[in-house]
């Protein structure tokens, strides 16, 4: 971000922005609203872009995090119902979907912290706290004005947006969803460039980036109504050029200066008193070149005069391109242009050095750095590109590679451009260490088109001179390049590949495969060790090469063709695919250089050495998992950055910190995470004699963040053994106190919201902080069996404690009462909905006839009982809209008793919330959501919350214990009296379980 750009553009640069209105087909959007899925489809819409040949096809790359920000700055924060947010989601999704000429919508979200933004990331921690503190206490003033837009939301809000954006990109193929493992503006900015596309964010970064076009949100408008005879989707875009003009810089090499100068994430002129007393207050050449430039916040007309003093100096002025062993020599870094290192160097030479030698080093590596990070060919790595890919098995040492072809051949396709000599190294760098479903993953193709680019490509049947003549491989090749060019294939940088793809990937497009396709009336496969789409792609291919051209030749060309291709299909079916156990085994050995290139390809860059080796001692199905979205970043921070932030969010910043009910499971979790997913050889043993791993904790004490730093036992050897899926989820169970047979036999999607309730009130009783009435027989035995003054387990770890003397927050039984009801309620929008009530009613009578003198209850035998179709959360809302139960009137400050007893409940939600983040985390952590996808819905745990309606049942179960009459109070009348009873004896059997011993 940087420093006030957005403010100054929006103020002065009216004339640098250009407006853009986008019509949305009315024809796309009803096509969206009205498609019928099903499991095995996905939709991609029919209509073909760009049919008059005029406009290229649209590629918006969306900055995820800032579309986020941008939909919840419209939603109230305090009691957030992210159904609200999903509703809005979709709409816009579906009106930029149905932009005319839009081709594809992709959504880039940040990974793990970057090291050179630690200092403002706490910076920013602080800031969050004032703002938590502020509102919090505005909400017990005046509880009726409950809204705010400066306040951050709780971290599983961006989790369920993220959820939904990779869930309805399984489902809508014009939707692809990534996730680079540092910061995203960067990657986003690669991407625009591939893609030609327009970059949507809020970040002022984008003024600076090298991109076609950006366009800030604040700009973007939706239209309200829908019924609209004319649809239009608003917002402005600027360019680097509109930027230049702007602030009259010469040349697109100094943007990331100005950039820089002006202050952003990595580089704050403040902390360097002399160079700014120099920047600032010295006397400017140019000055007079800048009248147009006004002031604003940082002063943009002194920089740029700054700037254009410096530009003028190094014009007239000899340099030598040396370079030395000094890191901060400019001339060293060859990611920097001419222009920059000559730039760096004379402000190096001509600012007055800062008093402390460690400030100017700072300085000098930070200006430079910053520089770097917007220059987009700074790619190098040679961390990442020079490591040694050993985990090639010795026996493929001497195979063949998969990507070969025959240079003889190829001279027909590069008849008329120059050979490139040095095209089977490009290929070799380029995707020589990739798997199979790499290269599938990356080429856009699937198992059924690959064989078929991998033939054409190898063309040895072409070779045939009795067959083949030299004037028809022409035609071929010629044939092939005259293919209409795909945005989609952009990222493929050699010729011969890219043409290959484009050709089969528009046939496979090709409206006659599709009927053929889609009127098949189940005849069988006609088309021996081929697939029946090979089969018809192959004759396909065929016919629109000897259609074409190739008439003149003899039709017994047209036969030989297709018989030499069939003939290939089928050796590289049988070679890539007849050992799949083999063929798994062999991905499953991509390296992590390897799965770094796939995912983010040159984009990618990590100039710390320390943490490129966190990186490459990851388990690689940790990697693989986060870029398929299925492991959160904030986790990720722990095996990469060696530390965890207990990120603040809405609580009592007078209370104890809401993640202190989860701290001695983060313990634990940090050493599973240590134990499974990292090779001990690279960890960072701070004391080899202890085998500890030092992590930092970001934690809130009172009313400010503090890190403090735990030594991590990693050698306890008590969780080797878990090497099945079935001891892991057990250990799950036991890390929550809660491996009983009476939770293995409730349904699956019950059991995470069962065993965090069942902590939490073991927690409150253990600390003596869980308060109920002594007549009410349901808690009598609780106290008994959870010793008061046990003291925490360090579970291995050995740091400071939370401080005692900040009080703790009582926990209610009507609270705890509140939350289970809460959480049931909230299920009545996926598993609980009343459209699945036949199925779970059931799977549940058919449960309680089981012989329950089998006491092994797996959790595989339990899925598989009880599943419930709710895997992906774009299809729990496009099938339920909304929940079952639905409450008659919003929750208002008159529904709690006292101010008081609202701050207890909004501690009490955040300690919940907390507890869920960790037992998500844990699922991740244990493999859980790996091993089996139906727990991949609970990434996000949107399943259990709806914060309004846990404050709206505080004071109705206060007051009475009658489950029923609760309910009756709070929801709308059902029709379905036997669907509420089995809802309200769900919560009285889940209650006894969670209260049990």
């Amino acid at each position: 971000m940087v420093k006030g750009l957005y403010s100054y553009v929006k103020d002065y640069g009216r004339e640098s922005t250009s407006s853009l209105r986008l019509k949305v087909s009315k024809d796309r959007l009803e096509e969206l609203e009205n498609y019928i899925y099903d499991e095995n489809n996905s939709f991609k819409f029919s209509s073909n872009i760009n049919s008059d040949g005029n406009d290229p096809p649209l590629n918006f790359i969306i900055d995820g995090n800032a579309y986020f920000y941008s939909i919840e700055e419209k939603l109230n924060w305090f009691i957030n119902d992210n159904i609200e947010l999903l509703k809005i989601l979709k709409k816009q999704i579906y009106l930029l979907l149905s932009i005319e000429n839009l081709n594809k919508l992709v959504f880039v979200f940040d990974g793990v912290d970057t090291e050179i933004k630690n200092d403002k990331k706490l910076d920013n921690g602080k800031l969050r706290l004032q703002r938590i503190n502020k509102f919090v206490n505005s909400i017990y003033e005046k509880p009726e004005k409950r809204k705010c837009r400066s306040i951050v939301p709780s971290l599983f809000d961006i989790v369920t947006f993220i959820q939904f954006i990779r869930d309805i990109s399984e489902k809508i193929q014009n939707i692809e969803v990534k996730f680079p493992l540092f910061e995203a503006d960067r990657f986003i900015s690669v991407l625009a460039n591939e893609y030609n596309g327009y970059v949507f964010s809020n970040d002022s970064d984008f003024y600076i980036y090298n991109i076609p076009k950006y366009v800030n949100l604040n700009t973007l408008k939706f239209p309200t109504n829908i019924k609209d005879e004319d649809l239009i989707v608003e917002c402005s875009y600027t360019t680097n050029d509109q930027i230049l003009r702007l602030f009259n810089l010469p040349h697109k090499d100094i943007l990331p200066l100005f950039g820089t100068i002006c202050g952003n994430d990595y580089f704050n002129i403040d902390k360097y008193s002399n160079f700014s007393t120099f920047l600032l207050n010295g006397q400017h050449k140019s000055w007079n070149k800048t009248r147009n430039i006004k002031r604003g916040r940082c002063n943009f007309r002194k920089i740029v005069s700054s700037l254009l003093d410096i530009y003028e100096i190094i014009n007239r002025k000899l340099y030598s391109n040396y370079k030395n062993d000094n890191i901060l020599n400019p001339f060293n870094y060859d990611d920097l242009t001419l222009l920059q290192k000559k730039m760096i160097k004379e402000i190096f030479n001509i600012k007055p050095e800062e008093e402390d030698p460690e400030v100017e080093r700072e300085f000098k590596m930070n200006l430079i750095n910053s520089v770097l990070e917007y220059n987009l060919n700074h790619h190098k790595n040679k961390f990442l590109y020079t490591v040694d890919n050993s985990d090639e098995s010795n026996e493929n040492k001497n195979e063949k590679p998969i990507l070969s072809y025959n240079k003889d051949l190829l001279k027909y396709y590069y008849k008329d451009l120059p050979f490139p000599k040095d095209l089977s190294i490009q290929i070799k760098n380029e995707y020589g260490d990739l798997s199979t479903e790499q290269l599938i993953k990356i080429f856009h193709l699937t198992k059924v088109t690959f064989p078929i680019f991998i033939s054409l490509l190898n063309n040895e049947y072409l070779n045939n001179k009795k067959r083949y003549t030299s004037k028809f491989k022409d035609q071929f090749y010629s044939i092939i390049k005259k293919s209409p060019n795909r945005s989609d294939t952009n990222n493929i940088n050699i010729d011969i590949i890219k043409d290959l793809i484009d050709f089969i990937l528009n046939i496979t497009e090709n409206e006659n495969i599709n009927f053929i396709i889609s009127n098949e009336n189940g005849n069988g496969n006609n088309y021996g060790n081929l697939t029946s789409l090979q089969g018809k792609l192959i004759e396909e291919i065929v016919d629109t090469i000897y259609d074409n051209e190739l008439t003149k030749f003899y039709f017994t060309i047209k036969i030989y063709l297709r018989e030499d291709l069939t003939n290939s299909v089928e050796a590289y079916n049988k070679k890539l695919y007849s050992n799949k156990d083999n063929n798994e085994k062999k991905n499953k050995k991509a390296s992590i250089p390897t799965i770094i290139k796939t995912y983010e390809g040159k984009s990618f860059t990590c100039n710390n050495k320390d943490i490129m080796n966190n990186i490459l001692s990851l388990d690689t199905s940790v990697l693989e998992n986060f870029y398929l979205g299925n492991f959160n970043p904030k986790v990720l921070n722990i095996l990469i950055n060696n530390y965890f932030k207990s990120i603040p969010f809405l609580e009592n910043i007078d209370m104890e910190s809401c993640w202190s009910v989860s701290q001695d499971l983060i313990r634990e979790m940090i050493q599973l995470i240590l134990k499974l997913d990292v090779n001990y050889e690279n960890i960072n043993i701070t004391d080899s004699s202890s085998n500890t791993c030092e992590i930092k904790f970001y934690e809130r004490i009172k009313d400010e963040v503090k890190i403090k730093e735990y030594n991590i036992d990693v050698t306890d050897t008590e969780d080797t053994s878990l090497n099945t899926n079935e001891s892991r989820f057990e250990k799950y169970l036991t890390l929550f106190n809660s491996n009983l047979q009476n939770i293995k036999e409730l349904p699956y999607y019950l059991i995470p919201v069962v065993v965090v309730l069942r902590y939490y009130i073991r927690y409150k009783s253990k600390i003596n902080v869980f308060k109920y009435n002594k007549e009410d027989h349901l808690y009598s035995e609780i106290n008994k069996n959870v010793v008061n003054d046990e003291k925490r387990k360090d579970n291995g770890v050995e740091g400071d404690k939370i401080s005692e003397s900040e009080p703790h927050t009582l926990l209610h039984s009507y609270e705890l009462e509140a939350l289970l009801a809460s959480c049931i309620s909230a299920l009545t929008f996926s598993f609980l909905n009343k459209n699945n009530y036949s199925s779970f009613t059931k799977e549940i009578n058919e449960n309680e006839n089981d012989d329950r003198e089998n006491s092994f209850h797996s959790i595989k035998n339990n899925i598989k009982s009880n599943y419930i179709d709710c895997d992906n959360l774009y299809m729990v809302l496009i099938n339920n809209e909304t929940r079952s139960l639905q409450l008659k009137k919003e929750w208002t400050f008159h529904a709690m008793e006292s101010v008081d007893e609202l701050k207890n409940a909004i501690q009490i939600f955040a300690e919940f919330t907390s507890l869920l983040f960790v037992s998500s985390s844990l699922l991740q952590i244990l493999r859980i959501n790996h091993d089996f996808p139906e727990f991949k819905p609970f990434y996000s745990m949107y399943h259990y919350l709806w914060e309004e309606a846990f404050y709206c049942f505080i004071k109705p179960i206060k007051n009475s214990k009658n489950i029923k009459s609760v309910f009756n109070e709070i929801f709308k009348p059902d029709n379905n009296d036997d669907y509420m009873n089995y809802l309200e004896e769900l919560y009285t059997k889940l209650l006894n379980i969670i209260v049990s011993n």
